[in-house]
């Protein structure tokens, strides 16, 4: 009897215990949810922000007989830098520090990485083993509905894996880009891997570093992300683009999910 008692009381604590923990774990994942709803709301006022003051930006320089495609990148690099050696307390138009490289989690390179692709006045060719980050992609789909030609070349495991054999990618944020004006995606038909996480906005201002362009890559793991305006930097890496960009068997993204070439 007294062993019957014993492991009802044991049954019943373990019982009490798993429900303390099961109520403990759905109220971290609440709150953690509302950190995520504020940071979302945050971010994407940012970048409409940005976005009102880069294009009244690119029309005060055509309005002086200037060519915005030409001008508008130096501009804001010389004002960026500006901002920082004077200590205004304001984060850079560029968001890059000197020597022009940002380290995550310390950083949040998903707004630097935004705010640099808002700046597009005429392209943006990228090269991604992981785009699934809303937010770059929002901005990506932003400059194209703008007129900017937008190229990008991805990873075909990686892709494969995100898009589980759909092809049209409809549970991967990726959707947004595909299929849509002034947006061209291929894909490497090898299975060895694409790993770069770069891209060249205008072809002279070049993103590079480890950092995935997804959440946990942008904003939780330790990586980094460095920007450059050297023009040696910005021909190396379209020379790069363009080579990956004309390999024979390149893939469309219904191609890569559904396995084709295997």
């Amino acid at each position: 009897m007294e062993t019957i008692l014993v492991l009802a009381a044991t049954l019943s604590v373990g019982v009490i215990l798993f429900w303390l923990g099961a109520k403990f774990g759905e109220r971290l994942a609440k709150a953690e949810l509302r950190e995520e709803r504020k940071h979302s709301t945050l971010l994407l006022r940012q970048r409409n922000e940005a976005k009102i003051s880069m294009d009244l930006a690119r029309k005060n320089v055509a309005k002086m007989g200037l060519d915005p495609k030409k001008v508008f990148p130096w501009l804001m690099l010389l004002v960026s830098l500006c901002l920082w050696s004077c200590g205004g307390g304001g984060t850079p138009v560029y968001a890059q520090p000197p020597g022009g490289t940002s380290y995550s989690p310390d950083s949040n390179l998903e707004v630097l990485d935004v705010t640099t692709i808002q700046m597009a006045a005429s392209t943006v060719d990228l090269a991604a083993f992981s785009l699934t980050d809303p937010a770059i992609v929002d901005a990506l789909l932003t400059r194209s509905k703008a007129g900017i030609k937008v190229r990008i070349y991805l990873d075909r495991g990686e892709l494969e894996a995100e898009c589980r054999g759909d092809s049209a990618c409809a549970r991967s944020p990726l959707k947004e880009l595909i299929g849509i004006p002034n947006v061209d995606i291929r894909v490497k038909f090898s299975k060895v891997l694409m790993h770069l996480k770069s891209y060249a906005v205008d072809k002279s201002l070049v993103r590079d570093g480890s950092a995935n362009f997804s959440p946990q890559g942008e904003r939780s793991q330790d990586n980094s992300a460095t920007f450059s305006t050297d023009a040696g930097a910005a021909a190396r890496f379209e020379t790069k683009l363009e080579a990956m960009w004309n390999r024979p068997g390149n893939l469309t993204v219904a191609q890569a999910v559904a396995g084709t070439g295997k």
